[in-house]
């Protein structure tokens, strides 16, 4: 493992030296690299086999052929698509990870496969297209719960390839956004947990120890404390469960109950829209999400009981996307565990977050 990570390490400084001459000859590439001319030329002639860059002969000194390295670059764009319930949303990264093209088309939840296939190509096409090309290099396809099946991913996967002629992954979105997390952690050092409903990744010293724990599922089908939780029916049949009371719908209901709406009429209808309007000064709906918190920061205070880390990240999508919210639950969790709020850190995602993240995924896993 160290070894291949070494030899990643060569190939990727090889490749920005490439990059940042935009042309450079054979000798200067080993002189500057400090690499021996063999190693060069294997990494080289790699990156030429992955369309990465171009070689050519040039007149060198004393007018010998020399061989020239040119970057490709311009012509390796990254493609990221993600479906959510309404929408499509596709970026364009370049190979450095420079943002070119972001853009969100409507996308009713319950259209048929085919119409989908054809809105996705299209989307695509246009997003490769604007920012300057027309064939990806890479692409990467993220879907939700209801197409994360294996017929609808085999015709969206052979439909993209069919079409480009490029290389395809496909991933579920819950995939997606643990895979970001992963990468923005890192970047922060020491890791503890990554939650994502009820799939884990559990890091020690920066190195994961398990994945998608199940034997931690149970851990969300536990009740909540009687003076916190709404009774509300939980997918497993039972009611009262965590993870009913930490959905959406929940907030929904808890928002309905303060306001004295009836059942159905909810004012705000949307746990996004509770989050807005909490950040308006709607005192119902910061109300609503502080009741929501404090289970939120239960659940955390429960986890970071029983697992052996010394920090809990939790991860909630956009309609959480609130800083009183974090607040709230990271004070609920200091309360509840008795330990410092900084050993929780909530983290909430937007769509947008994960259509990036799908076009990040391409990146680093197709450009070496």
């Amino acid at each position: 493992m160290e070894k291949l990570s070494k030899q990643l390490g060569k190939r990727l400084f090889l490749r920005n030296l490439i990059f940042s001459h935009r042309s450079i000859s054979r000798p200067e590439l080993v002189s500057q690299s400090g690499f021996n001319a063999r190693s060069v030329d294997r990494y080289t002639h790699e990156l030429e086999t992955l369309g990465l860059i171009t070689c050519s002969q040039v007149r060198g000194s004393r007018a010998r052929p020399a061989t020239a390295y040119t970057s490709n670059s311009d012509s390796c764009l990254f493609v990221g698509a993600v479906i959510d319930s309404w929408h499509l949303l596709t970026t364009v990264l370049d190979i450095n990870g420079k943002p070119l093209f972001c853009q969100a088309l409507p996308c009713p939840r319950h259209q048929c496969l085919p119409t989908l296939e054809t809105a996705i190509v299209t989307s695509i096409g246009l997003a490769a297209q604007q920012s300057g090309q027309q064939m990806p290099y890479a692409i990467c396809l993220g879907l939700p719960t209801h197409l994360d099946l294996p017929q609808p991913r085999t015709r969206l996967l052979q439909a993209l390839r069919n079409r480009y002629r490029t290389k395809v992954e496909c991933l579920s979105t819950d995939a997606l956004i643990t895979h970001e997390a992963i990468a923005h952690a890192w970047l922060k050092g020491r890791i503890a947990g990554i939650i994502f409903n009820s799939a884990f990744i559990i890091f020690d010293n920066g190195r994961p120890t398990t994945q998608h724990d199940k034997r931690l599922q149970p851990l969300w089908h536990r009740r909540a404390p009687e003076d916190l939780g709404l009774n509300l029916i939980c997918e497993c049949g039972k009611r009262g469960c965590l993870q009913a009371e930490l959905t959406g719908d929940a907030l929904v209901e808890r928002y309905r109950r303060l306001t004295g709406a009836t059942p159905g009429n909810t004012p705000l209808a949307a746990a996004s829209n509770i989050s807005l309007e909490a950040n308006l000064g709607n005192q119902n709906a910061v109300s609503a999400i502080r009741a929501q918190a404090e289970i939120y920061g239960y659940l955390a205070a429960r986890l970071y009981a029983e697992l052996p880390v010394d920090h809990i990240v939790m991860m909630q999508s956009s309609h959480f996307n609130n800083a009183a919210y974090a607040q709230f639950a990271r004070e609920a969790f200091a309360r509840w565990s008795g330990a410092s709020p900084h050993q929780f850190r909530p983290y909430a995602y937007s769509w947008a977050d994960m259509a990036f993240a799908a076009s990040q995924y391409a990146r680093r896993n197709f450009a070496w």
